[in-house]
């Protein structure tokens, strides 16, 4: 049997652990759920072992923060392929339609 780990007031990532959320049975164990509060001020609830390896950093808003920094970098949209002649690729020619 393991112990558990008390990750209560820790913070991971943009997540600031509040409390135990109770247990849930996945694969013939039981796996700890925490309550977590996001920087952002949404509420979630994570497994203490996403927590323990950080694979959980927060509620998910910094993926959108990921995605809108990298538009900034790219551009608003990215350039659709181009083939050599500079036609976009998955059109027909012309003169086949």
């Amino acid at each position: 049997m393991s112990v558990l780990i008390d990750l209560t007031g820790r913070n991971v990532g943009k997540l600031k652990v509040i409390r135990r959320d109770g247990f849930e049975v996945h694969g013939g164990g039981k796996q700890a759920y925490w309550a977590c509060r996001c920087d952002c001020g949404r509420w979630t609830r994570v497994p203490g072992f996403n927590l323990r390896k950080q694979h959980t950093l927060s509620c998910g808003c910094l993926n959108s923060d990921v995605q809108q920094a990298r538009a900034r970098l790219e551009g608003t949209r990215r350039q659709p392929c181009k083939d050599k002649r500079g036609r976009g690729k998955g059109r027909r020619a012309p003169w086949l339609t």
